[in-house]
């Protein structure tokens, strides 16, 4: 089931043990299994395990249980580096349980277990040659009697000329232990020649036409982390799955600083997942008498296509400001934007992908027209009506809500207003602006006994022609405006 399992299955004359076939029916009970050579695991892996298995019971078999198999090596720095993996076996087994729990919760509401095994860690003990699947098979069906095994591959094992799996160690029999599920993968077509030689062999063939896979190289997302950067960003790309990115950060892993070689375990010392720590910011504009909030189109799971706030993970270097202006340059293309921290939400189920804090931060910016774009692991940026948003993903929803109402709470009592308005203004279009933030129609002679009480704006000595009379002009007080900003609006 490794990869130098693969490439050294050829030529083997050791025979494996017999081993009875099991009858794969639909409408059976059986048991998907995956074999995990990869160092790091990413979301493709993940993906591509959820689908096979709701299109395998779409398709009338009836799974139980999922088990992802990661690959043994014994001595990572052995006579044989070339097939060697950057990681621990107990490293790479940890990142497997954390896969497993995504796969989990990605399946939730099914009655299908997922687990994790040690079977090659075990049927490596004693031996110096690798394990081979045909072996790992055998040793499953001893574990799981009366069920079928169904095993998953991808298309680009049985692709070309000379498929990789026709090397492998009595890939026949393979098909006879298990059904061969075949999940196609982007320019890697299935050599239908091989796999009706196999059927006639007697191996069980089944191809997943409706699985559709991304191309997602391995070697690539360890090179990026080999490079320096941090698993959490990549996680935001929807490259690593959040809790396999959470423990390659905190373990230190690809970075040649790895923490340790024997890993605690993924959960504290009391039970608890250590919470990961995230950004958000809202951004408001006022634009044709309406209040607008910039969002951004996720182009990754969890709500993949739904709208949320600009935001991410801090980085391990970064402060609190400093990641949530990163993010939203990176993701906007929004830059030197006057934040102010607002309030940080950390309800336990407020991420899907695990326990998650983030602090949201909030900005006020003029007028005039900003030139947004989506960027990185964003589709799109755009402004919309605070009054009529779409569906928003996370707890996004309450923390716009949260900004409106600390907005319109400070709005009577501060020069918070100098954000949103240009240098100069009438009364009648600084009421105007607070009538669109309140989301109400305010009496003229209160409103403007409010503004003298609070002493926040001051005539200038101009007026604005019209047709008819001229109307004063105003500015916000400059002591007050620089007391706001002191005071760093929400604290």
């Amino acid at each position: 089931m490794s990869e130098a399992g693969i490439v050294s299955e050829a030529n083997v004359d050791k025979p494996s043990p017999p081993t009875p076939a099991l009858p794969h029916k639909e409408g059976g009970s059986y048991v998907l299994v995956y074999g995990l050579s990869a160092d790091p695991i990413h979301q493709q892996h993940v993906a591509l395990v959820v689908d096979a298995a709701r299109a395998l019971l779409a398709r009338g078999y009836a799974l139980t249980k999922i088990i992802l198999i990661p690959v043994y090596r014994r001595n990572p720095t052995g006579p044989r580096p070339k097939d060697d993996l950057p990681n621990t076996f107990e490293h790479r087994l940890a990142m497997c349980q954390w896969a497993a729990e995504e796969i989990a919760r990605c399946l939730e509401g099914l009655p299908l277990q997922v687990e994790v095994s040690r079977i090659e860690e075990e049927l490596a003990k004693g031996r110096e040659a690798p394990n081979y699947t045909v072996e790992t098979l055998s040793a499953l069906q001893m574990r799981e009697p009366g069920v079928g095994l169904i095993f998953l591959l991808g298309s680009d094992l049985v692709s070309g000329a000379q498929p990789e799996l026709g090397r492998w160690r009595e890939p026949e029999k393979l098909g006879q232990m298990a059904l061969l599920a075949i999940c196609p993968r982007p320019g890697y077509p299935p050599n239908t020649a091989f796999l009706d030689a196999l059927r006639r062999q007697g191996a069980q063939v089944v191809i997943l036409e409706e699985v559709t896979t991304r191309d997602m190289a391995t070697s690539a997302i360890r090179q990026r982390l080999e490079a320096g950067e941090d698993a959490l960003r990549l996680a935001e790309e929807g490259l690593l799955p959040l809790p396999v990115a959470r423990y390659i950060h905190e373990h230190g892993l690809y970075t040649g600083q790895t923490i340790d070689h024997t890993p605690p375990s993924p959960w504290g010392d009391q039970g608890c997942q250590h919470p990961l720590v995230t950004v958000d910011v809202v951004i408001f504009t006022l634009r044709h008498d309406d209040l607008l909030v910039l969002l951004i189109q996720r182009g990754h799971p969890p709500f993949e296509g739904l709208w949320a706030l600009p935001g991410g993970f801090v980085g391990p270097e970064e402060t609190l400001e400093e990641a949530a202006l990163r993010e939203l340059k990176e993701e906007t293309g929004v830059r030197d934007v006057y934040l102010e921290q607002l309030y940080t939400f950390g309800d336990p189920g407020r991420d899907p992908r695990g326990r998650v804090i983030t602090v949201a931060y909030f900005a006020l910016v003029p007028s005039a027209e900003i030139e947004v774009r989506g960027g990185n692991d964003a589709r799109a940026a755009r402004w919309w009506s605070v009054y009529h948003l779409p569906e928003l993903a996370f707890d996004h929803a309450r923390i716009v809500n949260y900004a409106l109402t600390r907005l319109r709470y400070k709005l009577e009592y501060t020069a918070v207003g100098f954000q949103l308005l240009p240098d100069e203004f009438t009364l009648s279009e600084l009421q105007r602006a607070y009538e669109v933030i309140l989301g109400e129609k305010l009496d003229k002679r209160n409103f403007r006994n409010k503004l003298r009480k609070a002493e926040v704006v001051e005539p200038v000595n101009r007026r604005r022609e019209s047709k008819g009379r001229p109307a004063q002009l105003y500015r916000f007080r400059p002591d007050a405006v620089a007391e706001i900003k002191a005071r760093r609006l929400f604290p």
